[in-house]
């Protein structure tokens, strides 16, 4: 690629977390679609 000889990405791996799926929503869009989302329990991933 282009990139300089003298960069370095540094990659770090994913922090991950488990939830719970609390419920099921369904919004209605502007055209009158239905969508769905999630609704989800809170979960603390990274500290801070």
């Amino acid at each position: 690629g282009h990139e300089p000889r003298w960069a370095i990405a540094y990659k770090f791996p994913a922090v991950q977390g488990t939830t719970r799926l609390v419920d099921i929503g369904i919004s209605v869009g502007r055209t009158g679609t239905l969508n769905p989302y999630a609704i989800l329990e809170p979960v603390s991933v990274g500290g801070g």
